[in-house]
């Protein structure tokens, strides 16, 4: 799976669910 980055969505991310997308690629 291809990964993104986008620090914009990426600090939406944190401050809806409290993560980040490079905690979150951990868990995939």
């Amino acid at each position: 799976m291809k990964y993104e980055w986008n620090e914009d969505k990426n600090k939406l991310n944190q401050e809806k669910h409290g993560i980040s997308f490079e905690e979150a690629k951990e868990v995939f």
